[in-house]
Parts: structure tokens; C-alpha cells; sequence
């Protein structure tokens, strides 16, 4: 008999599988199953075009094939169709959906979508809407954006529906359904405004808009990139305001240090009043301690790298930051007998990112070895010594 044509099977959910096929005559089928390479006659002679297979598992992958059965034929049974793949899994199902914009609406799911699932055909929204013009896949293909051409309008409730065609990662069909939301008249997630010094261990971060004050005072949400001048402060304390603006302050456990590299905050999972999730972009800001008073003394002198490795370092030099302006000075480096090896006059500065670099090398121009040497910064009559500890 002739092999049954349009062979197709896809999996339904996480323990059972769909099998459809197209016979002109409808003559008997027998259905075969491969797992681990075992080949399992599992239907016989049934008289179906279709056949619904529910003694799959969660994680299986198995392959399918149908042949038509005829006794008017010899041999009585036809070629097989080829074989088609079926990987069980869980059900997609909706876990939130929200307007971001009045022309974007976002659904989330519990796993993730196929790739297929941006085909705009896909999605409806009623009333009056009908198809997005575009569909956007993130965060792992487990949200979907639907861009819609015309400017969604206050209603009392707008619906979503899915096509059978809008399936999980492995094919298995999306919970099927309307699903509704509400129009919302703010969605507009908070934004950074900007961000200044109070003081030389305050921070204060303005905001768009008012904000959560469990989300906004969670230091959890909060991520430093820190200067290579000041890498081990971090913050103590987050205190939200609300009054003529809104705002956090964030006090840090030790003082902020002048340096010519900013520091840098991104804020996570902050919401304002309506539920927008402040977004990448317009949770990011940079700060620095700036102005024309700076260090008054070598107190806060910082010196890095120490030590400097030079096969890790992309300039091969240490840097000196965080010196006193206004005034002249001088670098010296010796080594441990005591011997001058290098020294730079420098200043006066007149900004704080101002900087005395030292590239390694003697008063020879070449590259020293190995090992400890001393440093002796003197500015009129303020001293800063150290050691530094060089790599090659």
C-alpha cells in the first residue's frame, strides 16, 4: 500500500504526544516508537489517521513513523514515513501580561517559547486591534513584545489570544485561551535623572518619578563599579525621599576618593507606583568627587596597580592619584639599597583626575627588574613614602 503522507507528530504536553497522517484509501495503520535506539510497534492496525500517544515522560526524546497496513497488498504493509522527533515538556502557561507602552504590550511566560513564536500572526488583541506589526523574543525567548501600528485606546479591558502554532521550546502548544489585561495609563518605567556628592561618603540619585520604598531602599538592587583607587568600599545605607523630588541617598562605609575614574551605579528591580520596573535604559549613572578643593594632603594619596604584573597590565604603568592641588612635587622611586632609580617633578594641579604616572623605567629610559622598590612623594613639606612591588 502507499506510505501515508503529511506524517506529523508534536508533543501536547509533558507526558503525551499527537500523531496526524493523510491516506487516500484509510486503509489500517501501524504506529512504531524509537527510544535509545529500541524500536517499539506500539498501534496496530488501527483505523485512524491519527493516534494520541500519553505514556511519554518529562525529558524523553523519542522518534515516530506510521505505515499503512492492506491485505489486498503484498507485502500487506507499506514503506514507513520518516522519522519525526517529539521532546515531551511542560506547558507554557502566561504569567503576566501589561501594557510597557500605548502601543506595546508584554506577555511573559513560565519557559521558554521556540524561535517561531516572533511570527506576528501568532497573536490577536481585541477589541479592534488585531494583529502587532512586529514581535519582539527576550530574555531567553520567555517574553514576547507586541509592537501593534495604532495607539492603544482607554478601554475597559483588552484581550489576547494565541494561534495553535504559538509553542514552548520543543513544539508543545501554548496554553490555549483568551488572556486579559487592563489598559494602564502609566507605563512608563522610573528613570536615573542624574546623580551628585552630598558629602565624601554621600550620594544622592534623582529619579523621574516617585518610587517603591521597599524596591527603592533594597540595597540588593543596587550594583557598584568602583574606581581602582577606592576597589573595596562598598555601600552601608540607602534611605529613600519623596518630597519636593524624589530621590535615595546612599551613604558608603568609608569616604569616596578624588580620582580621575568615575564611579559607576546600575539600579535593578526599582518600580514606580504603577508597577514600571525601571529599565537598562535609564538605570545607569556615573559620579565622582569633583570641584576645585580635592585632597588637601598626601592622606589620600592611592597608588595602583601594587602590584603591577607586567604581562596582566595593558600600559605597563603605575599610576599616583589623588594628589593635593595647587602645589609643586616631586616623585622619587628607589630601590631596596637605597639608590635613586627615577624621579619626576611635577604640578601644580589644578583638578582633582590630575595624575603622576610612572612607566617603570630608570633614569635611563629602560625597564627595571623585578622586584620591591620605594616611592617618596614630597609636596612643600608634606612626605607620603610606600613600597611598590613590580612583575615582569
Amino acid at each position: 500500500p502507499p506510505t501515508p503522507e503529511y506524517f506529523t507528530a508534536k508533543p501536547l504536553n509533558e507526558n503525551s504526544a499527537k500523531l496526524d497522517w493523510h491516506a487516500e484509501e484509510r486503509p489500517h495503520f501501524n504506529v512504531y516508537r524509537k527510544k535509545n535506539e529500541v524500536i517499539q510497534l506500539i498501534a496496530e492496525n488501527i483505523n485512524e489517521s491519527e493516534y494520541l500517544d500519553e505514556t511519554l515522560s518529562l525529558g524523553d526524546t523519542v522518534y515516530y513513523r506510521v505505515t499503512a497496513v492492506d491485505t489486498i497488498f503484498t507485502p500487506e504493509e507499506s514503506l514507513p514515513t520518516s522519522w519525526r522527533q517529539v521532546i515531551p515538556n511542560v506547558v507554557p502557561q502566561v504569567t503576566n501580561i501589561k501594557m510597557i507602552s500605548t502601543y506595546q504590550v508584554q506577555i511573559d511566560f513560565d519557559h521558554k517559547l521556540h524561535n517561531s513564536a516572533a511570527n506576528r500572526a501568532y497573536f490577536r488583541l481585541e477589541p479592534e486591534i488585531g494583529l502587532p506589526s512586529n514581535v519582539n523574543l527576550i530574555h531567553e525567548n520567555k517574553t514576547t513584545i507586541l509592537n501593534f501600528p495604532q495607539q492603544l485606546e482607554p478601554v475597559d479591558v483588552y484581550s489576547i489570544t494565541f494561534s495553535d502554532d504559538l509553542v514552548g521550546e520543543t513544539g508543545v502548544p501554548v496554553g490555549s485561551g483568551s488572556y486579559e489585561f487592563y489598559y494602564e495609563a502609566d507605563t512608563i518605567s522610573p528613570r536615573i535623572l542624574r546623580a551628585y556628592c552630598e558629602d565624601n561618603n554621600i550620594v544622592n540619585v534623582f529619579f523621574s518619578e516617585s518610587l517603591v520604598l521597599e524596591s527603592a531602599e533594597d540595597i540588593l538592587n543596587y550594583s557598584l563599579g568602583l574606581p581602582a583607587a577606592d576597589k573595596q568600599n562598598e555601600i552601608a545605607e540607602i534611605n529613600y525621599f519623596d518630597a519636593d523630588s524624589s530621590y535615595v541617598r546612599i551613604t558608603f562605609k568609608t569616604d569616596l576618593v578624588y580620582t580621575n575614574q568615575s564611579y559607576f551605579l546600575q539600579i535593578l528591580n526599582v518600580e514606580d507606583l504603577a508597577g514600571n520596573v525601571i529599565t537598562g535604559s535609564g538605570n545607569k549613572c556615573h559620579f565622582s568627587l569633583t570641584g576645585n578643593s580635592g585632597p588637601r594632603n598626601l592622606n589620600q594619596l592611592k597608588v595602583y596597580p601594587n602590584p603591577l604584573n607586567m604581562s596582566e597590565s595593558e600600559f605597563g604603568v603605575i599610576n599616583f592619584i589623588n594628589l593635593p592641588l595647587n602645589k609643586r612635587g616631586k616623585l622619587s622611586i628607589f630601590d631596596l639599597s637605597g639608590e635613586l632609580i627615577f624621579e619626576k617633578e611635577f604640578g601644580p594641579f589644578v583638578s582633582s583626575i590630575e595624575q603622576v604616572n610612572w612607566d617603570c623605567r630608570n633614569l635611563a629610559g629602560k625597564r627595571i627588574s623585578s622586584g620591591m622598590y620605594y616611592y617618596l612623594i614630597s609636596m612643600g613639606k608634606d612626605l607620603k613614602q610606600g613600597k611598590i612591588v613590580i612583575i615582569n
